[in-house]
């Protein structure tokens, strides 16, 4: 699988199995990127996704909130996005703010993320990613 190539970061999406639910909220199997990042994927009727409802297939929505972590000396770690500079430029960094009280505040949960706009975060975490080679 190419994850340069939007085209299979789609099918890849569309074969990725329902890991666990709970509280009408699923969990989808993990997306590893490289040996460095994860990213999760949550749906279903309590999460921010469009629509609402508990599918298997991911590609049955618009929209779902995913979290971005990074694998470090074997320990998970949140990537706030919107404040990391290897990823602040990117569009989508937007998706990683909350807005409370005017103040936004950087957060590793994207909520209600398109799904195509899902498919652009990770070619471009793989290119981060492949980019951690060389440091």
């Amino acid at each position: 699988m190419n994850l340069l190539d939007l085209a299979d970061v789609k099918r890849y999406l569309g074969s990725i199995e329902r890991r666990s639910f709970d509280n009408n909220m699923i969990f989808y199997n993990d997306v590893k990127i490289g040996n460095d990042f994860l990213v999760t994927i949550f749906a279903g009727n309590f999460t921010f996704c469009d629509p609402p409802l508990m599918f298997d297939n991911l590609l049955n929505y618009k929209a779902i909130s995913i979290g971005l972590t990074e694998i470090i000396k074997g320990e998970q770690h949140d990537i706030h996005p919107s404040t990391d500079s290897r990823f602040q430029n990117f569009s989508w960094a937007s998706y990683f703010n909350q807005s409370s009280k005017g103040i936004n505040i950087a957060q590793y949960m994207g909520l209600s993320i398109p799904l195509e706009q899902v498919y652009q975060i990770i070619k471009d975490v793989y290119k981060i990613s492949r980019l951690k080679v060389f440091y």
